[in-house]
């Protein structure tokens, strides 16, 4: 398994997973996902803490290579994930989920941008964490589902609809100031952080290297014989069961390939 350290993906920013069949009591992505390595490790999976930076098909299959070295694989399992559709600018206090948050945040002031799941799972996150919490929403309808809107109220998380939110930047690395419009006024915020949760899009790079820019619409089976793909890579909806749905095809349909010879 080859990808940049800390394993799990997005899946390490949930704060509760919950309605898996393996889980009594729910259990956050990061307890999740240490529960998932370790029994990867004892089967014997190997990990490379790398990026892989070319990926091609070979004369028998195909060649990843990395910053740190180069495997040749019979078949492979595209679960790259996703990355955010408005990447952070490089300040330190502004965030695209809850990962690069600081776990004491205690007394600080946060602005979490977005009305969807994500969005207020991050801001409950925060608030487990100590901070004040308030959501800007751009629009005048919320996409969350209702108990987790339910539960972001009962802890004290305001949440501001039909509420744009700018950025201005600074030369300086922790220095930006926010500016939210509401109507036809404009107003200056105070806040420690900002996460923006405006959605995310398919991390196809590698995909793309090696079907020529083509654009991934396909199942768990790609058009590339002994290439598979799972999880967010290409589904939109960003549930854990699904995910593991899509890994367990995708090696079973690669152990198939390999043992075939074809």
């Amino acid at each position: 398994m080859i990808g940049p350290f800390p394993l799990g993906g997005l899946l390490r920013a949930a704060r509760r997973v919950e309605y898996l069949p393996s889980l009594v009591h729910p259990i956050s992505g990061k307890v999740l996902t240490r529960r998932m390595a370790l029994a990867a490790r004892k089967s014997g999976v190997e990990f490379s803490d790398d990026v892989v930076v070319r990926f091609e098909q070979s004369k028998n299959g195909f060649l990843l290579s990395g910053q740190r070295l180069s495997v040749h694989a019979r078949a492979v399992i595209l679960a790259t994930g996703t990355v955010p559709v408005e990447p952070c600018s490089g300040l330190s206090h502004i965030h695209s989920d809850c990962r690069t948050l600081p776990n004491k945040i205690s007394g600080a002031s946060v602005v979490v941008t977005g009305g969807g799941d994500i969005a207020f799972d991050t801001a409950l996150t925060a608030r487990d964490r100590g901070a004040f919490v308030t959501i800007y929403v751009r629009t005048a309808v919320l996409k969350a589902n209702a108990p987790l809107i339910s539960e972001a109220k009962s802890r004290g998380i305001k949440v501001c609809l039909g509420s744009a939110v700018t950025i201005s930047e600074t030369s300086s690395t922790d220095s930006f100031s926010l500016f939210v419009t509401t109507g036809p006024k404009t107003k200056r915020l105070r806040a420690d952080y900002l996460i923006r949760c405006h959605g995310r899009l398919p991390n196809d790079e590698l995909w793309k290297m090696i079907s020529r820019n083509h654009p991934i619409s396909c199942g768990v089976r790609t058009p590339i014989a002994g290439l598979y793909a799972a999880g967010d890579l290409i589904r939109n909806n960003r549930y854990v069961a699904t995910a593991l749905s899509d890994g367990l095809q995708a090696a079973s349909m690669a152990d198939n390939f390999i043992k075939r010879g074809r």
